[in-house]
């Protein structure tokens, strides 16, 4: 694709998910890793202003929180060390998961083979998958 300027991210992230995703869609006929994801996500653009309470947002809401591990194990799997918080007090943002991560290897202010500062790359890296920034 011409307009896209970094690396392709593939969803789900982590493994774990995509095993568990594989096995059901196997058992589900004509839908894929990626439409199950997809409506996955979909389920879970939730915020804490929709009512919880319902049976229908405390389903939205689990599939915000299944989105939210996607991205600690994938995280955990380069190499951070992650937290799954919730701001304090909760009704901060509607939208109040954080995840909270430092990167448990080398991240000194050396260059890497391909010269660049490995603490900057981590950074940027984390920040590419979390909030969708160019790396």
């Amino acid at each position: 694709d011409e307009r896209h300027n970094g690396p392709l991210i593939v969803y789900p992230r982590s493994e774990v998910f995509r095993v568990v995703l594989s096995s059901y869609s196997f058992s589900i006929k004509d839908i894929g890793v990626a439409q199950l994801f997809n409506a996955l996500a979909s389920a879970g653009d939730y915020s804490e202003s929709q009512d919880s309470n319902l049976r229908d947002g405390a389903i939205r809401r689990t599939a915000k929180t299944l989105l939210e591990w996607d991205r600690v194990l994938w995280l955990k799997s380069q190499g951070f060390s992650v937290k799954l918080c919730k701001m304090d007090p909760i009704e901060a943002s509607p939208k109040n998961d954080i995840i909270i991560g430092y990167y448990e290897g080398s991240c000194s202010n050396k260059s890497t083979s391909n010269g660049k500062n490995t603490h900057s790359y981590c950074l940027k890296m984390a920040s590419h998958y979390l909030l969708g920034s160019p790396p």
